[in-house]
């Protein structure tokens, strides 16, 4: 997945909505007014990456099941 897949997968949530409140290189998206998943459009290492919200467990099976996907530098 690129940014650009991501953009479009995020805007075909219904109800999902586009902004930059951590400023212009941090794209978030929200539902009713919560987030549910960023990206920095300019990653350190040039390499895509999404933090998205997730159920603990739910993240570890996905973890188990996919490479590429682990804890975020924002989880408890």
């Amino acid at each position: 997945m690129n940014i650009e897949e991501y953009r479009e997968y995020c805007l075909s949530i219904k109800g999902a909505t586009e902004s930059f409140p951590f400023g212009e290189n941090t794209l978030v998206y929200k539902i009713m007014d919560k987030m549910f998943t960023f990206a920095p459009l300019n990653p350190k290492d040039g390499q895509f990456w999404a933090d998205t919200k997730c159920d603990s467990t739910k993240s570890t099976e996905l973890m188990e099941l996919y490479n590429g996907i682990a804890f975020g530098p924002f989880s408890d």
